[in-house]
């Protein structure tokens, strides 16, 4: 079961990095501004730890160490989330940067905090699957429920910062009709 929930996990990564894409794909980018500035680089890790746990939970399931791979995919996911954390947040940065308006709004403000907040869960759902990942790699008694437990965060955290999220920020910093 683990194995399966890590390639559903895996998957799940993978469509969070299209979604978070696809918000790039709509922003307005200055010339001058860099991938490192605009932390393309952060979707590159969220994409390629989401194909790692796909080939490392099929590995588990054909019975090649289950525990072991698990283990090791709670660390790239949590790496992967820890790199990305900011690109939402970078997102509505740009955006916002790109509409030139001198009053700060009220609904601007709840999008930058809904922004940063989930950056901020992103980044310690990754911590924590690390950390839980290095302990049941280093072979704890209960290394199963370890990396079960590294399972809930890593999903919590998609659950939390996911598409929906990203499509409540987008639409608070959609001009007024």
């Amino acid at each position: 079961m683990t194995a399966i929930a890590t390639i559903v996990l895996g998957v799940s990564l993978m469509i969070q990095g299209g979604t978070v894409l696809s918000d790039y794909a709509q922003v307005s980018v200055p010339t001058e501004a860099s991938s490192a500035q605009l932390g393309g680089s952060g979707l590159v890790a969220l994409f390629l730890a989401g194909a790692a746990g796909i080939v490392l939970g099929v590995l588990g399931i054909l019975g090649v160490h289950t525990t072991v791979l698990s283990a090791i995919a709670m660390i790239s996911f949590g790496v992967g989330l820890l790199l990305s954390s900011n690109s939402l947040w970078i997102v509505y940065a740009v955006r916002r940067s790109a509409v030139a308006t001198s009053a700060r709004l009220s609904r601007e403000m709840l999008a930058n905090e809904i922004a940063s907040g989930s950056a901020g869960i992103q980044a310690l759902a990754g911590i924590a699957a690390i950390v839980l990942g290095l302990i049941a790699l280093a072979g704890h008694e209960n290394d199963l429920t370890v990396n079960l437990a590294a399972l809930v965060a890593v999903g919590g955290a998609l659950v939390l910062t996911g598409s929906s999220l990203s499509a409540t920020v987008l639409g608070l910093m959609r001009e007024p009709s």
